[in-house]
């Protein structure tokens, strides 16, 4: 797995903006041995969504990769009916500095190119931190 540092990624231009993008301050998420997920909560007319990348290894502490080096990547939005999907997946993920238990994540995505697009936004972005409860299995 290549390592890029953050600010590497940021000034090569790897992520790029998107209208559709979530800002989120403290959300949660899980972690197992090779799997990351975060939750994005529901805002406004924004379903709430899910970002997974499946690692090669565990990212370590101040580790940060891009996330079309993962194994794999995708992002759900909505319930039990899907309003938006794709596996394609580009920006950069993040591990902080554990805090109170939780692992903590840094996650600035883009998801294009959707298997499903029932608003016809053609991707969907994220921007955020989260603290993520390791589990045995996430998925």
């Amino acid at each position: 797995m290549v390592k890029f540092s953050l600010a590497a990624l940021l000034a090569s231009g790897a992520l790029l903006g998107c209208s559709h993008a979530a800002h989120v301050r403290d959300g949660r998420g899980c972690v197992d041995s090779k799997t990351v997920v975060l939750a994005v909560p529901a805002d406004r007319d924004v379903p709430p969504a899910t970002w997974l990348v499946e690692l090669d290894t565990p990212l370590e502490p101040g580790q940060t990769i891009r996330i079309s080096d993962a194994k794999a990547a995708e992002y759900r939005e909505g319930g039990a009916t899907l309003s938006f999907a794709s596996v394609n997946v580009d920006g950069i993920l993040g591990r902080l500095a554990d805090q109170d238990g939780s692992e903590r994540y840094v996650l600035k995505a883009v998801a294009n190119d959707p298997t499903i697009d029932v608003q016809s936004v053609g991707r969907r972005g994220v921007e955020g931190r989260f603290s993520a409860q390791r589990q045995v299995q996430c998925r």
